[in-house]
């Protein structure tokens, strides 16, 4: 059943402890407290839950609240299933059936040939990083897990966004992160979706023995003026700010203490939060951009 963003926000407040929620106002302080718990605002609630209730037809919209302080806190079962009102069991079972679902928009929401929209005549539509997560060290050791970014076990996943809507098109993974180069990911997958003349913009990792993919445009190549580095710039940085979005859900952020084969449908669900958030209006900023075929 379809839930307006009051009831979202209502709620919501609820379980920070506010009382009154009935006369509660959605200014600016309230926004800011429900953000610091839910990641988003009540409006992109009403989005998911709208596009994921017939997933999920046992349960309510209220653990989709459950869900999202789940993956923005990440703090012990115990203390949050107190904070909700309810048993671990039962918290634990609504939550990831919640991400589950949102997991599954994964291919309605972010899709490859969103990349044309707004086309403007560049080789380049999609700017592409790879992004490294924390996770526990996995038995038996392997070198392969360990992360040069934060010395460490983790996962990796490739990002591509859409250089003149800066929405998410593309993601994969996970990967291991000593075993996967952001090189080696994109050349096994997305390099072989790309058109003929078609390029994307990257970073200067995006190389083996200094020589980079002809699919690659790194920071400096095709770059003759002021404004074509600065652009670029501002792409690339773009990049980092949706990768930085990823981590601002501590489930992300912090070391993941679950079986790393659930940190793939949380990643998912977390690009497709991320992505219709930026639709619901948060979006990033804007970059004028423009290549040509070299």
């Amino acid at each position: 059943m379809i839930v307006k963003p009051k009831f979202f926000f209502q709620k919501g407040m609820e379980y920070i402890g506010k009382t009154y929620i009935l006369t509660l106002k959605y200014n600016d302080s309230n926004k800011r407290q429900f953000h610091s718990f839910f990641k988003i605002d009540p409006f992109t609630c009403g989005t998911i839950w709208n596009k994921i209730y017939n997933l999920v037809p046992d349960l309510f919209y209220y653990h989709l609240l459950w869900a999202l302080l789940f993956m923005k806190l990440y703090s012990s079962e115990a203390l949050l299933c107190k904070q909700v009102g309810t048993t671990e069991k039962t918290y634990r079972e609504k939550v990831w059936k919640i991400i589950a679902a949102i997991s599954s928009l994964k291919p309605k929401i972010i899709k490859l040939e969103n990349r044309f929209k707004m086309q403007n005549g560049s080789c380049c539509l999609m700017s592409v990083d790879g992004t490294d997560f924390r996770i526990r060290e996995p038995k038996p050791f392997w070198s392969g897990w360990y992360s040069h970014k934060f010395r460490g076990p983790g996962l990796r996943y490739e990002v591509a966004l859409c250089i003149q809507t800066g929405h998410i098109v593309w993601t994969n993974g996970p990967f291991a992160a000593g075993h996967w180069s952001d090189l080696k990911i994109f050349r096994t997958w997305l390099k072989h979706y790309l058109l003929p003349d078609e390029r994307v913009e990257t970073d200067g990792g995006y190389a083996v023995f200094g020589r980079k993919d002809d699919k690659c445009d790194r920071p400096h190549d095709y770059c003759y003026t002021m404004d074509q580095y600065y652009a670029k710039t501002n792409v690339r940085a773009r990049q980092e700010t949706v990768n930085r979005q990823f981590k601002e859900f501590n489930i992300l952020h912090d070391v993941f203490r679950h079986k790393k084969e659930k940190h793939g449908i949380v990643f998912d669900a977390i690009a497709v939060i991320t992505q219709l958030t930026i639709e619901n209006g948060n979006k990033l900023y804007d970059v004028h951009y423009r290549t040509y075929n070299v």
